[in-house]
């Protein structure tokens, strides 16, 4: 299967809502503390209305995998820079920051993931930063392997307790 990776374009708003009611739907389902809202009860419209604001507000980027001529990814990624306050502890930085990045179940095992990924990186290159980075859940062991094998490493680890 042929498969082009583009930038976002406004008439792909249907579908980028489709992919962040699914990413919602995964998440929700493996949240072992049931904090995650489930897509009955998640905005995706106010979701979609964010994350368009934050690649305004901090440069970044969505790109959108095709194919046989249907959408069948897409990532989302910004431009982290250093503030006075991070410059306290933290030498200056400029990194890149993956958001979201979602693959339609029916097109999952094609490398679609990877090739997302690789584009982001590379639009993270050519606005000069230094490092990419991303978060995942501790149970989305799929995902988490999925980014080891493209060279991700741990470098901070959250942990939570119930009470």
């Amino acid at each position: 299967m042929k498969i082009t990776i583009r930038r976002y374009r406004t008439s792909d708003r249907a579908f980028l809502v489709d992919c962040m009611n699914g990413m919602q739907r995964h998440i929700a389902s493996i949240d072992a503390l049931k904090k995650t809202r489930p897509v009955s009860q998640f905005s995706v419209e106010r979701w979609v209305d964010l994350i368009l604001k934050k690649i305004k507000k901090y440069k970044g980027a969505i790109f959108i995998a095709e194919g046989n001529g249907k959408s069948a990814g897409c990532v989302v990624g910004i431009i982290k820079e250093s503030t006075k306050i991070d410059l306290i502890d933290l030498f200056p930085f400029r990194d890149g920051r993956i958001i979201e990045l979602f693959v339609d179940p029916s097109f999952r095992g094609e490398g679609i993931g990877s090739l997302l990924l690789r584009s982001m990186e590379g639009f993270f290159r050519k606005q000069g930063c230094k490092t990419a980075e991303l978060g995942t859940f501790a149970t989305n062991v799929r995902a988490y392997e999925f980014y080891k094998k493209h060279a991700y490493a741990d470098r901070n680890i959250d942990m939570c307790k119930k009470l």
